[in-house]
């Protein structure tokens, strides 16, 4: 789904003028590893709303325009996981914490969760 699809074009103006300077309608998210570190430049994808890099802090900022069901997709070096099913809400911020190891009896739940993340 190519980025901002899902936005109407007073939506993406609205994104353009609120991100990284207002609070709302962003959302955070804070990407860590199996080990509980934060992740930096992990990539962050929105279905239909826009891709970026977590931080030094592990964090992601995306603008959604309003509470629904979104696919995500979190990736970085040795990991990939595809969220297909998350409420997000503009103004929460959210936690992610990898899927367990799937063994090669269970490939087919390999990478794909849903409900994943963790509201702060």
């Amino acid at each position: 789904i190519k980025d901002g699809t899902l936005l109407s074009r007073p939506r993406r103006v609205q994104r353009a003028i609120t991100m990284g300077r207002l609070p709302r309608p962003n959302i955070g998210l804070r990407v860590f590893n199996r080990e509980g570190e934060a992740v930096s430049d992990a990539e962050v994808i929105v279905a239909g709303v826009g891709r970026t890099t977590t931080d030094t802090q592990g964090r992601a900022r995306f603008f959604v325009p309003d509470e629904a069901y979104y696919a995500v997709v979190v990736a970085y070096p040795g990991h990939r996981e595809i969220l297909y099913e998350e409420v997000l809400t503009p103004g929460a911020s959210y936690t992610y914490h990898p899927g367990p190891i799937v063994t090669p009896e269970e490939h087919y739940k390999a990478g794909v969760r849903a409900l994943a993340l963790v509201r702060e």
